[in-house]
């Protein structure tokens, strides 16, 4: 329960809404609070905030109200890796042999064999990473795709355990940060969950990290390339917007699923940059190796502003 408020009723509860600039007060009626850009209206029912977990700490009452403190804690990048984790260990824990045999949206691996990826991240960490990279000039995907079907001559039970037991590793790619970790894993929930037609609605502030990550981050493991350049992405649902020219319009999810080049929400696009997108997809070849290469250097010299530990949902 929130109670900003010092002095109000102990039954209150209340509703963070946004608000713009930084004035501190509360309304006549006493049932609004507003200071650092936050408003808390009281509510008769538990709130439901996306993003968080928020606590608020009330200063004193002095006539109208000044505020002595108010914080919020809201939750981190790495309490969504911990949670996605969570769930894809719960998820391939409830599959059948014939579900876990299925070929998957990746082209390369089964449902099994994406389970062994997310393994093979937790237990071979930045060593996986940078063997794959070096072993192929900065080409992270044949030493990954090998070394998960290595990986996955284990019981799947076995790869299960794994991932719940380090479920709150906080290994991270070098000088990356924690949102191209949970993008790999809300990458992949989609690429078991929607050949095997298993619904799930991903946490708003888990996409709005993803579409970030691919949209605006050069992050040498998701092979980008040139394939999202002059292109302007729109997702219909959370009015996210990235990038400048012919539009590529649709639910996040499937915007989401377009920009790291996945073909299986072609249908839920619209707009005049989709045909672009969908024929630069298909004509991909291996990234050349002075590119790889350079994204490599930029991310180690240039590392992404959000690498920080303290780093929540960004701002869209």
């Amino acid at each position: 329960m929130l109670n900003p408020v010092m002095g109000e009723p102990a039954g209150r509860r209340w509703r963070l809404l946004p608000a713009a600039g930084d004035a501190a007060g509360i309304d006549d009626a006493g049932v609004a609070v507003r200071c650092q850009g936050l408003v808390f209206v009281a509510v008769g029912q538990q709130p439901q905030v996306p993003f968080a977990r928020r606590r608020a700490r009330a200063g004193t009452r002095q006539g109208a109200l000044t505020w002595a403190a108010l914080s919020m804690e809201v939750m981190m990048v790495h309490e969504m890796v911990v949670a996605e984790r969570r769930h894809m260990a719960d998820l391939f824990a409830g599959l059948t042999s014939e579900q876990l045999t299925r070929q998957s949206l990746c082209d390369a691996w089964t449902v099994h064999e994406v389970a062994a990826h997310l393994a093979t991240y937790l237990r071979f960490g930045q060593l996986k990473i940078l063997a794959c990279m070096l072993a192929c000039a900065g080409d992270f995907a044949p030493g990954n795709q090998r070394l998960a079907r290595w990986y996955a001559r284990r019981p799947t039970s076995d790869l299960v355990g794994l991932l719940r037991r380090n479920a709150e590793s906080r290994t991270t790619p070098p000088r990356s940060g924690y949102d191209p970790v949970l993008a790999d894993l809300v990458l992949h929930d989609l690429d078991v969950r929607i050949p095997l037609g298993i619904a799930r609605d991903i946490p708003e502030e888990r996409l709005a990290v993803t579409f970030n990550l691919l949209a605006n981050v050069l992050s040498p493991g998701f092979a980008i390339g040139t394939r999202l350049r002059d292109l302007r992405f729109e997702a219909t649902d959370t009015g996210w917007t990235a990038g400048a020219g012919p539009v590529v319009r649709g639910p996040a999810e499937a915007v989401v699923m377009a920009m790291s080049g996945r073909h299986a929400a072609w249908a839920d696009l619209d707009g005049d940059g989709v045909g672009l997108l969908r024929r630069r997809i298909s004509q991909e070849t291996v990234i050349p190796v002075p590119e790889r290469l350079k994204a490599m250097a930029t991310t180690v010299l240039h590392p992404p502003d959000r690498r920080s530990r303290d780093a929540t949902a960004p701002k869209l």
